[in-house]
């Protein structure tokens, strides 16, 4: 399914809800707020999007540095599969850019 055909969907179940509510008896697409709706899919579109590139990345240095990794999608057991030096070097990247703590986003995340 396409992006336009979840807001749709999504729409008519915010417009399902006004009704079963007695919020409305008509609903106008005026009525219908499209903001809170196209946040919250980006929101969780991103988060599903950071954890893959996060996991991709990982197993691709992985791949690099020992030619190998574990068929596994848990970002901390990833993480620490690196070697010391890379586990400091990508947090303090982290840390730079984020102004957070990376293990805290691979708990998240994971």
């Amino acid at each position: 399914m396409t992006a336009n055909g979840l807001i749709s969907q999504a729409l008519g179940l915010q417009a399902s809800y006004f009704v079963l509510k007695g919020k409305s008896k008509e609903i106008y697409s005026i009525d219908i707020d499209r903001k809170p709706l196209i946040t919250a899919g980006l929101s969780q579109s991103s988060s599903i999007i950071l954890s893959f590139a996060i996991e991709i990345a990982l197993k691709g240095l992985l791949k690099f540095r020992f030619n190998n990794f574990p068929k596994i999608h848990n970002l901390e057991k990833l993480f620490k599969k690196l070697d010391e030096n890379d586990r400091t070097q990508i947090s303090k990247i982290f840390k730079d850019k984020t102004h957070s703590d990376i293990e805290n986003c691979l708990k998240r995340h994971k």
